[in-house]
């Protein structure tokens, strides 16, 4: 009997490809908001994906462990520098596609 582990194992171009669909389409939607300020663009990002993550980790059963992070100072001091970080990121970005720099945006994240 062969073994048939190559052809098991799942193929990830499909998702490869639709994340670089949907990467090169973001410029545009953004695009489309520029009458949107930048910062309530980000703001609305974060204050939507809350509740939407909330439930996700509700499905999960895994909000013990998201409580559990409220008890660590340096692990919360930890992930709000790095959601203060990518929050700047997004603001930057969202500005450089309103402002018509979406090639040095594009340029600076390569």
């Amino acid at each position: 009997m062969a073994d048939n582990s190559e052809t098991a194992r799942p193929n990830g171009l499909p998702y490869a490809i639709s994340a670089y669909l949907i990467w090169g389409f973001v410029p545009v939607y953004f695009k489309l908001l520029n009458h949107v300020p930048p910062i309530a663009i980000v703001a609305q990002r974060i204050l939507w994906s809350i509740p939407l993550l909330l439930v996700i980790m509700g499905l999960r059963k895994q909000l013990s462990e998201y409580a559990a992070i409220f008890r660590h100072r340096v692990h919360l001091r930890n992930l709000l520098a790095s959601a203060t970080l990518i929050a700047i990121n997004w603001l930057i970005y969202i500005w450089a596609v309103s402002t018509d720099h979406i090639l040095a945006a594009s340029l600076g994240y390569y």
